[in-house]
């Protein structure tokens, strides 16, 4: 560990983006803090900043670290790569943390896995998504926990960062305080005297100001995704493939290209409304690398009879067994939700995301799996639609999301 200051505790060897004059202010703040000082920190990664908010924090201090420790390829790219780290992931994080005191992990997505928080908070630290819709829903979700007086702070405080700015600005105004920087590190301070109702008034940025009424507890979403059918989809992946569902308009469609042993296709017609349909298609032929996810899973061999068999209780599920996209020709249903899963290789993913993509509804929404750095092919694929729309891409671990400009 590297100590720049007796009264510091900063150890440059995690791998991280922060930089040293950014970890000094934080650990400043850090100190300042009160006894049994509760933390929140969102996107903790190698642990570089949690580091600095547990080893400076008062004691009895409480450092709560959420990220889904998922690996991506901008993680290789810019910090794996030039710090010469460890792979990403869960075990990597927690190693370099382990002498830290106080330090308690969550492994999700926020907020959407975290719905459940009920607890006061001094500081909340996002280092995350620094987009909307993202950002936003984030300073919606835990600002609403900072105590008054508490600290709203984060990283990266760059001119790029339109939403960013953006957002964080408007919340201090409506607060009636400053954005204090320190080089790319922000802060903001609640105030003590702070009234919703009253700080509401000066204007609307924020729907959660809201005048009339206290802004209730969130209840977490009522999302179906235990459908016990194998799948390579994550827990937190499933939710979010569930929220797509739900948006899905009554007697839309939805398409699943890949649906496997059909939990993907369960997702959606458990979670959207009963008026929907799902077109699931998949040629369902055995492939020698579904033996790993047999003996993963305990799974049966995969086949349409199989898929038929664990899909059997919804009934607003069709099943098609042709491949794509040469089988379709004639196709004329238009789509709501495409989830494309099948295969991520050139150039059945390309020609699968040019047919498709052309019957998604304007404001649809395309998905799909297995956005990471390996799949070389599905990643340019993915972002060269996304360039064609003029839209971003957004990810939830692996879960990649469009949607199509209305």
């Amino acid at each position: 560990m590297t100590m720049h200051d007796k009264s510091l505790k900063i150890d440059m060897g995690i791998p991280g983006q922060v930089s040293e004059v950014d970890l000094k202010a934080i650990a400043q703040l850090a100190a300042s803090l009160t006894p049994g000082s509760t933390i929140v920190e969102l996107g903790s990664l190698y642990g570089r900043t949690a580091f600095v908010w547990s080893m400076n924090a008062p004691n009895g201090s409480k450092v709560f670290c959420v990220d889904p420790w998922h690996r991506e390829h901008w993680i290789i790219n810019l910090v794996e790569r030039p710090f010469n780290a460890p792979p990403f992931s869960f075990d990597a994080f927690r190693k370099y943390t382990e002498g830290c005191p106080g330090i308690t992990p969550i492994q999700g997505y926020s907020p959407d896995d975290v719905m459940d928080w009920d607890q006061e908070i001094d500081v909340y630290f996002d280092d995350s998504v620094h987009q909307n819709p993202g950002f936003r829903r984030n300073l919606e979700f835990w600002e609403r926990f900072v105590k008054p007086g508490g600290i709203i702070c984060g990283d990266d405080y760059k001119p790029r960062n339109t939403d960013m700015l953006q957002e964080i600005h408007g919340l201090a105004d409506t607060y009636g305080v400053e954005v204090k920087t320190f080089d790319e590190f922000w802060v903001i301070r609640k105030p003590l005297s702070f009234n919703r109702s009253a700080y509401a008034s000066r204007g609307q940025h924020f729907r959660f100001l809201n005048p009339d009424a206290p802004i209730p507890r969130i209840k977490a979403p009522d999302l179906k995704t235990d459908s016990g059918i194998p799948t390579l989809l994550s827990k937190s992946e499933s939710r979010r493939l569930a929220q797509l569902a739900k948006a899905i308009p009554a007697n839309g469609v939805a398409l699943d290209l890949g649906a496997f042993y059909g939990h993907s296709s369960w997702i959606i017609a458990q979670n959207a409304d009963p008026s929907i349909h799902v077109f699931a298609i998949d040629t369902w032929k055995r492939q020698p690398w579904m033996r790993n996810v047999e003996i993963r899973f305990s799974a049966p061999p995969l086949s349409w009879k199989t898929f038929r068999n664990y899909t059997a209780g919804c009934r607003n599920i069709s099943s098609i067994p042709l491949p794509s996209p040469e089988s379709f020709a004639n196709w004329n249903v238009p789509i709501d939700l495409y989830f494309e899963d099948a295969n991520h290789a050139a150039p059945t993913i390309g020609r699968n995301l040019h047919f498709w993509s052309e019957y998604v509804k304007p404001g649809g929404v395309i998905c799909g799996w297995n956005y990471r750095h390996n799949s070389k092919d599905l990643l340019k694929e993915v972002d060269a639609l996304a360039s064609r729309f003029g839209s971003k891409v957004s990810t939830h671990g692996q879960l990649w999301e469009i949607m199509k400009p209305g």
